[in-house]
């Protein structure tokens, strides 16, 4: 009998641990987000280069306090890919988006670069780069939670905007669909002119010979 009364106490424990590992709470994946994101050229010709600098946080610690970001975020690979990568969209009187451009570390803590090719067709004004919502990749989640421009990040110092503008020599710009550009055109141009000059001349010595010849 005190056997049996041991065994069902047993069982009963054994049910009620069980039933608390259960109702354990499951940890929630770390996220992280875009703590600050900055553009480093503020004026950007068709088809040139902008540069574009951001650095990716976990959640600030209350015990943190004196961390401006949180801890830093090491982005990782995805499958099939050689080195981080991200999506971006460039903002203005229209939308431009880059998918999976390749990230570099800039050596500090939690930040990258990246750099994006401006169309040579885009509209003149001022523009705002955003980090696309989960772009980014840490080995275990994805993030930012939403599109970060520096209007979402917490730093009140970042600035992702710059300004789309024409080449300042339009005119040389007409001729980058020739081998070479406006040099090519250029000496084509010398070519030419020396050419005519070379060709004005043999006829005016052919028609002063010409008149000698029917004058005397």
């Amino acid at each position: 009998m005190r056997f049996g009364r041991c065994l069902a106490g047993g069982s009963m424990l054994a049910l009620l641990i069980v039933a608390s590992l259960s109702m354990q709470p499951v940890a929630s994946q770390e996220k992280f987000y875009v703590c600050y994101v900055n553009t480093v050229e503020k004026e950007v010709p068709h088809g040139k280069t902008v540069t574009v600098i951001f650095g990716v946080f976990y959640a600030l610690p209350y015990y943190s306090y004196y961390v401006p970001c949180g801890e830093p975020c090491v982005l990782k690979t995805r499958a099939g890919q050689a080195q981080p990568t991200g999506s971006f969209e460039v903002r203005g009187s229209a939308s431009t988006s880059f998918i999976d451009v390749p990230l570099t570390p800039t050596g500090k803590p939690g930040e990258y670069k990246l750099e994006l090719s401006w169309l040579k067709n885009a509209p003149i004004g001022r523009v705002v780069v955003f980090i696309v919502k989960d772009s980014l990749y840490d080995g275990k989640t994805t993030g930012p939670g939403q599109d970060s421009s520096h209007a979402e990040t917490p730093d009140p110092t970042d600035d992702s905007t710059y300004t789309s503008s024409t080449p300042a020599h339009s005119t040389i710009a007409l001729f980058d669909f020739m081998p070479g550009g406006f040099a090519t055109f250029a000496g084509l141009l010398t070519f030419f002119i020396l050419w005519t000059a070379v060709v004005v001349m043999v006829l005016r010595v052919r028609r002063r010979q010409k008149w000698h010849q029917t004058r005397y």
